[in-house]
């Protein structure tokens, strides 16, 4: 079985530079620029004259470090000079600027010591960072590491910029289309590092060195999976003695989706149009971006609509049909139990999830690899969900019970019932020792092995399509009806 992770890729400010120490020492580096620019046009330096452009500068950009962006030194010297400078121009200072900056810059040596011991462990290596490309390239080149990187993406040679997730589809995208699943990211900051790669399904390492500031995550999209104070550290996390065992996915799409009316007439329920495309393939195409291989389709009703589909458009990922006659959801899965692997992302073919819950659901799981696990929430999708009573919130807590019907959800007390998301992974060894027969309901499945389960709350967003009216509601939408109301009806 192949190891999880198959790519590191790093932010460099604080990560790999040694930032900290070139401030230290940036007021003679500033002072050896200016004199540089103000010879260069034959005029004198002075420096009472530049701390109030510096001001006026910070006051429109607020942003540190200004200093690494042309634009910093053009208005500086714009406003010496009393004249707008030419391109070539503004070259020429910023390139008197990378010049100090290449001289005086270090690099952490524990860098330096993990990108050897990434390469001898055969991981892809990239960066992406915010900032100028051209002072990236030179901070590589001094340490003659630029050719050690499969992937260098910066925010000055883009479009792009973190915390948004494009930057670091980028880089997925330019290391041959890696799932992020099996990507990490090591960053010193949250709200631009961390928060990113959480967005997009990354590993999130925080890298929180002695002379950094210590401040702690304002909610679970700052919390990084996991934190060092030395990139030596790295290799010994558990990330890196994880394998990648959950790389299919089962997908039932049989029903009849009496819901959607006449709809369903001419049209299996889940390949009914959404965006422009069939609603299972807009799942699909989640599931493969996160790395999954293999798909599952459970079919019933229509089933050559799906057949006829995804065999013309499963080019990325394997598809496996399995004809099931049942009305169950737990009968089809017992039906074709030998055909299926041992371990299996479930999902609906009907549910559209956002990618930063299923990822963040997965990594939960590797980080445990337990037990079946369901993706649970006090907002209802509909009455046909089933219901989990647990003790608590949050991952790894026991169900003591799953429910359904009406008169069950009213003998509960209100914060214990979290109702099933749509979303699982199944470990096969734990629906068999359930020692469930055939035409068995999902309920009493789920019942036989409740004592194998675990749930993962999850409070964000997803719409589940299930009548006319959704498939023209583009955005996200989990309530139904709430909860308070149907513990009273």
């Amino acid at each position: 079985m192949r190891k999880l992770a198959s790519a590191v890729l790093f932010d460099l400010n604080g990560v790999g530079e040694d930032y900290f120490s070139y401030m230290r020492d940036f007021d003679r580096i500033r002072v050896s620029v200016l004199e540089r620019g103000c010879a260069s046009f034959g005029i004198s330096y002075c420096e009472q004259k530049l701390a109030p452009l510096v001001s006026a500068y910070l006051a429109i950009g607020g942003g540190t470090p200004f200093h690494h962006h042309p634009s910093f030194w053009q208005h500086l010297f714009e406003s010496i000079v009393g004249r707008g400078l030419s391109y070539l121009e503004i070259r020429k200072l910023y390139g008197f600027y990378l010049d100090s900056y290449q001289a005086t810059i270090g690099a952490y040596p524990d860098f330096l010591e993990v990108i050897a011991q990434a390469r001898a462990r055969m991981l892809k290596i990239g960066i992406v960072a915010n900032g100028n490309t051209e002072r990236v390239y030179r901070f590589l080149d001094k340490f003659s590491i630029r050719d050690l990187f499969a992937t260098i993406v910066t925010s000055g040679g883009g479009p792009f910029a973190k915390p948004n997730v494009e930057i670091f589809d980028l880089a997925l995208l330019n290391l041959g289309n890696l799932s992020p699943l099996t990507t990490v990211f090591v960053g010193d900051r949250l709200e631009n590092d961390v928060t990113g790669a959480n967005k997009a399904g990354m590993w999130s390492v925080r890298l929180l060195r002695a002379d950094a500031e210590g401040v702690g995550p304002k909610g679970s999209k700052e919390e990084p999976d996991f934190s060092i104070t030395n990139l030596s550290e790295l290799f010994s996390l558990p990330l890196f003695g994880m394998n990648n065992s959950v790389s299919a996915a089962v997908i039932p799409c049989g029903g009849r989706g009496s819901r959607m009316g006449s709809l369903t007439d001419l049209s299996q329920k889940c390949m009914l149009p959404f965006n422009g495309k069939p609603i299972l393939a807009s799942v699909v195409r989640e599931l493969v971006t996160i790395g999954i291989s293999d798909i599952h389709f459970l079919l019933g009703y229509r089933a050559e609509d799906v057949v006829r589909y995804f065999e013309r458009e499963a080019r990325d990922f394997k598809a496996h049909f399995h004809y099931v006659n049942s009305a169950s959801t737990g009968d089809a899965l017992m039906q074709c139990m030998n055909e299926l692997p041992d371990a299996f992302l479930y999902s609906h073919g009907n549910i559209l999830f956002d990618r930063s819950l299923v990822c963040s659901f997965l990594k939960a799981y590797y980080k445990r690899q337990s037990a079946s696990t369901f993706v649970v929430t006090k907002q209802p999708i509909a009455k046909t969900h089933p219901i989990f009573i647990i003790n608590q919130g949050g991952f790894c807590d026991y169900p003591i019970d799953v429910i359904r019907d009406q008169a069950s959800r009213k003998e509960h007390v209100l914060e214990k019932a979290y109702y099933s998301v749509g979303l699982a992974i199944v470990l096969k060894e734990d629906l068999l020792a359930g020692c469930m027969d055939r035409g068995v309901t999902t309920e009493q499945l789920l019942k036989g092995v409740l004592n194998r389960t675990r749930v993962y709350e999850y409070d964000g967003e997803w719409l589940h399509v299930e009548s006319a009216s959704d498939l023209n509601y583009g955005m996200s939408r989990p309530m139904r009806e709430p909860l308070e109301q149907l513990v009273s009806d």
